[in-house]
């Protein structure tokens, strides 16, 4: 796992935003946990595709991270998006002659 979103708790939870938005398809999953532990006020926005790795996920992968996300945090507070980011890939910029 890369990382822990842990350092944001509990302080994120007195921030003024109506909606968090993180990344758990290259992360793993297991952070969200946390919105378990604390149930936040805000919506999440939970990433489902991994946008830093060319392989593509089959419906079945990008099902099973939002069951797992809907395991945490209720539909109404759930928004389901691809992981952040603008990371170039190999062999995303060629030419299209």
């Amino acid at each position: 796992m890369e990382g822990s979103y842990r350092y944001l708790f509990p302080a994120v939870l007195d921030a003024k935003i109506q909606q968090l938005t993180l990344e758990f398809a290259r992360r793993g999953g297991e952070d969200l946990d946390l919105f378990r532990e604390f149930r936040p006020p805000f919506e999440l926005g939970v990433g489902v595709i991994d946008v830093k790795n060319d392989e593509v996920e089959t419906p079945e992968m990008v099902a099973q991270h939002i069951r797992r996300a809907l395991e945490v945090m209720p539909a109404e507070k759930l928004a389901v998006m691809p992981d952040c980011g603008c990371f170039h890939l190999p062999g995303m910029w060629h030419s299209r002659n």
